[in-house]
């Protein structure tokens, strides 16, 4: 599994290499002209409305690529799951964990939604959640769960 997990890196790497150019949203953005609004709008439209494509298809590495986790050691995951969040981040996908999750729960919730679909999109970051805010199904167990503190801000 070794000699595997180098070459899915080598083809990591590729595929981060093949990443399109992105412009990133900054948040002291400001529109100059009508056209900047309106390519503005079109953008929001885009994500709104536009064609979902699964994640895999979109960074150019199918699901079936990325082995099980119950085939993969503890360094293995430790050496291969900082490509994969390389890979999405250059793609414009931002992964939300909480602190102190281990590689392996990572790996595992990453490679669950790599069949999800998205919209892709060349400017801004779409931020990929794993949990629905409820303590009682969060992925992440009780000692990293940060349900309760969304729970305690909203009331």
């Amino acid at each position: 599994m070794n000699r595997y997990i180098h070459q899915l890196i080598e083809d990591l790497e590729e595929a981060i290499a093949l990443a399109p150019n992105r412009e990133i949203f900054c948040d002291n953005y400001e529109f100059e002209s009508e056209e900047d609004d309106e390519a503005s709008i079109a953008f929001i439209e885009h994500y709104l409305y536009g064609k979902q494509i699964e994640l895999g298809k979109i960074v150019g590495i199918e699901q079936i690529l990325l082995p099980p986790i119950e085939k993969l050691n503890k360094p293995q995951i430790t050496k291969l799951f900082p490509y994969l969040e390389n890979l999405l981040s250059e793609y414009g996908f931002e992964l939300d964990f909480p602190m102190n999750v281990p590689d392996t729960l990572k790996y595992e919730l990453v490679r669950q939604v790599w069949t999800d679909k998205f919209v892709p999109v060349n400017i801004g970051v779409q931020t990929i959640e794993f949990c629905d805010y409820d303590c009682d199904f969060c992925p992440f167990g009780s000692e990293l769960c940060q349900c309760k503190e969304f729970e305690k801000m909203c009331v």
